[in-house]
């Protein structure tokens, strides 16, 4: 993009106390490379140096000459050298110099300050700090501008006088073409420390505002122009020479006053004026120290400001850039828009108030969807079993693509439920076995795995095979097999169907592999063998060899995974973290596709899934489920 620059310079009012210069040149005498240079200075005044017009002069030549004369050197360490070189000449010859330069050569745009100068760029009507030096180190930069950036160069008082609100009316009456420099000047001329206040910004856009004609260094002849002080502020050096001349001689040239004290007693009158002019005295005293409370406060939120809005720019910044990459690099758009809620969330912690931050977290929240794929929902009562039966407790979920198995451990009832239509019915109670290890559906088939056998609840409870395995067992199905997971000895087995209902268990696991199963949480089946481990680690077996499965592109990560859910007629993986509500979908390569959140969510236990009916439904122990409408398809 071909950006056009116009420059603009602000220059404080002189005073005693300080002096500062504001300087811009094209070069006349090296070819564009270069580029135009961009300088600020300021100091304190010198009662040593007798013409600070002349060694101001001196000070910007030097700098000019160090940048241009050294056309070897790249612009950016050349900025740099220049600006090191000529603050170590000058520095100890005035007291608190600050200097700041700046570049701009084929879009390019390098900087350099020391001493206190500053460097930023008002983008998005915020101004971020890029550079702020502290003396004696030079710190430097370079980048590339955008469009409608205004990059701004200063000394530590123009950055004191100046707000992001002044920026900000200064280039929309220069937009309209009316003279917003003036309002900066008025400002900077009322400033406190007018004297050392002295700034240079360049402003980017497509088209060109009004261009001040810029001040040149031409081949053979220097033209230079500094603002003059007020006759006393020349006079000054001069002045305080004749009153030290004069103090020694007990003399003086400018005559005095004489005051005579007359003591009088003046009775009741007297003491009624000590007593005003005490009162006066503690007035003038109180209204002292409540202007520097006040000062000191209104210093505080000014540094607040700054602080926070560097970081809301940044934040903005990030939002922008995500949306415009979600398509192309989803995983790289999602950590940008992670980093940028992070950050509001911590503004917004920190007790900040500001419409602009409102209007981020606002803009945020309704850019989930379309650039995190993040669902926020509230899930709706599917099912209230304690209607059904008094103090029913889920402890446990199982599911096929059209029934939904709830298990209550303790009150020994297995009730099923139709996805579509929510059908309840009660298929084993208390009398119909000793205890439930766990349940399973299979082909329309129900079964029960309980300490001695494994049942087929809906073929009149027919054992089918003995039970050998520990109490902590795990039972699946898959292609007509049962699958064991038995905890200890931390292996898994299969039983093939025969006329008797299932075969003696074989050991599935590879030979020779060691897998600890002590704390699996969950398992499923969709041809291959799919464990989750405590530690959040998930464990995917092919022909009884394992391979670990690596979550990608979930952000923030899941603390902990509480369940995992799927079969081998689901596309996507389903996994529940209840601690922060969430449930997140992954492919089965373990890449991010999803996530719904929800505050009912935190405190649930068990999930399952019918993508065919485009339904998630999860269980909170007190007897209740809960569901809601997957988006993702």
């Amino acid at each position: 993009m071909d950006l056009k620059s116009t420059s603009f310079k602000v220059l404080g009012r002189p005073r005693s106390g300080g002096w500062a210069s504001v300087y811009e040149s094209d070069s006349g005498l090296i070819s564009d490379s270069k580029g135009r240079l961009f300088i600020v200075v300021s100091s304190n005044l010198s009662e040593d140096v007798d013409d600070i017009i002349s060694f101001g002069r001196d000070i910007l030549v030097d700098l000019y000459k160090e940048y241009y004369n050294h056309a070897l050197s790249s612009n950016f360490y050349g900025l740099k050298n220049a600006v090191e070189k000529t603050y170590a000449k000058y520095k100890d010859r005035f007291s608190g110099l600050e200097m700041g330069a700046a570049s701009l050569s084929r879009d390019v745009l390098n900087c350099a300050v020391v001493g206190g100068a500053q460097a930023g760029v008002f983008r998005n009507k915020f101004l971020v700090k890029i550079l702020v030096s502290s003396s004696p180190e030079v710190v430097s930069a370079s980048g590339y501008p955008r469009e409608d950036d205004l990059f701004v160069l200063g000394t530590s008082a123009f950055f004191e006088c100046f707000e992001n609100s002044d920026f900000d009316s200064f280039l929309e009456k220069e937009k309209r073409g009316e003279d917003g420099l003036s309002l900066l000047r008025e400002k900077a001329s009322s400033f406190s420390n007018s004297s050392r206040l002295a700034g240079s910004f360049v402003y980017f856009s497509l088209q060109s505002l009004k261009i001040e004609e810029p001040i040149r260094l031409e081949k053979r002849k220097t033209i230079f122009q500094m603002e003059r002080f007020a006759k006393r502020e020349l006079f000054l050096p001069l002045e305080r020479v004749i009153n030290k001349i004069l103090t020694k001689r007990g003399d003086s040239s400018f005559p005095r006053r004489k005051i005579y004290v007359r003591s009088t007693f003046q009775g009741l009158e007297d003491a009624q004026s000590r007593k005003k002019g005490f009162s006066l005295a503690l007035f003038l005293i109180i209204f002292l120290s409540l202007s520097v409370l006040i000062g000191s406060k209104l210093k505080g939120v000014k540094e607040k400001r700054a602080f926070y809005q560097a970081k809301l720019v940044d934040a903005s910044s990030k939002v922008e850039e995500a949306k415009k990459i979600a398509s192309l690099d989803p995983e790289k758009s999602r950590e940008l828009f992670f980093k940028a809620k992070d950050e509001v969330s911590l503004l917004k912690n920190e007790g900040i108030k500001d419409k602009k931050l409102q209007e981020l977290d606002e803009d945020i929240r309704k850019s989930e969807e379309s650039v995190l794929k993040e669902y926020h929902l509230e899930p709706e009562l599917f099912l209230d079993l304690t209607l059904l039966t008094q103090g029913f407790k889920i402890s446990l979920l199982k599911a096929d693509a059209n029934n939904i198995l709830v298990l209550d451990r303790n009150g020994k009832r297995l009730v099923k439920i139709s996805f579509e239509n929510k059908k309840t019915e009660v298929v084993s109670g208390p009398d119909d076995f000793d205890n439930y290890q766990d349940v399973g559906l299979y082909s329309g088939d129900i079964f029960v795995l309980t300490s001695k056998a494994i049942f087929n609840v809906k073929d009149n409870k027919k054992e089918l095979s003995r039970n050998d395995f520990g109490d902590d067992a795990l039972i699946n199905f898959y292609a007509g097999n049962a699958y064991i997971l038995d905890k200890n000895p931390s292996r898994i087995y299969r039983l093939a169907p025969d006329k008797e209902g299932f075969s003696l268990p074989q050991i599935w696991t590879g030979e020779g592999i060691k897998v600890d199963f002590t704390t699996a949480k969950d398992w499923f089946i969709d041809g291959f063998v799919w464990v989750l481990i405590d530690n959040n680690q998930i464990l995917k077996f092919s022909r009884g060899v394992p391979e670990r499965v690596y979550l990608k592109g979930v952000y923030p990560a899941l603390e902990v995974i509480d369940s995992i859910y799927s079969n081998d007629e689901l596309k996507f993986v389903y996994l529940l973290g209840s601690k922060n509500g969430r449930v997140v979908v992954v492919d089965k390569n373990g890449n991010y596709v999803c996530q719904y959140v929800a505050d009912k969510i935190k405190g649930s236990n068990f999930l399952v899934v019918s993508e065919s009916q485009k339904k998630a439904v999860f269980s909170l122990p007190d007897g209740k489920l809960y569901s809601f409408e997957l988006k993702h398809f």
